[in-house]
């Protein structure tokens, strides 16, 4: 009767360990999904991040962009001004006071006061036209605000193609 019980605890207890155990093929499953789900963790979190400093980017060319535009509107001839710096470039919209005309000395100084304010600065794109002035300046709002950062960099892009940049 010993042996029985013996035999019968021995074989309910190989039973249960065996049928407690996950077959391999579902532990590498549950593996995989578990990967899986950190890669697209990081993934967001790497998007959050580039989303993020791409926002501190545009944020930071709109205050630059600004302190020029300050700058500007000191200078004689020139009643208006909207500046946005991103990269080493920057988009500089002017409204000239009346009776004014876009001359070299109005160019050079405008380009002299972009370079001084910043030294990274090598490429300046510079328009007079007061369509364009109100386009660059609703993009520097925008900047300020933090938002599109995606379509900010085109739009710029954009814009310094069709007025067109040069360097300085």
């Amino acid at each position: 009767m010993k042996k029985i019980l013996i035999l019968v605890m021995s074989l309910v207890i190989g039973l249960a360990t065996i049928g407690c155990n996950q077959s391999p093929k579902k532990v590498q499953q549950e593996n995989n999904k578990s990967q899986n789900e950190t890669q697209q963790e990081n993934s967001k979190n790497m998007n959050t991040e580039s989303t993020q400093e791409k926002k501190r980017t545009i944020h930071e060319g709109a205050l630059k962009g600004e302190s020029i535009a300050d700058k500007l509107v000191m200078e004689k001839g020139i009643a208006d001004a909207s500046v946005i710096v991103l990269e080493n470039e920057a988009l500089v919209a002017v409204i000239l006071s009346e009776g004014e005309t876009m001359t070299k000395q109005i160019t050079d100084k405008i380009k002299e006061i972009v370079k001084s304010s910043d030294k990274n600065i090598n490429k300046i794109a510079i328009t007079q036209d007061k369509d364009m002035f109100f386009k660059v300046d609703s993009m520097a709002q925008t900047m300020m605000k933090e938002e599109r950062p995606d379509s900010i960099k085109t739009d710029f892009d954009n814009t310094i193609k069709n007025i067109g940049i040069e360097s300085i």
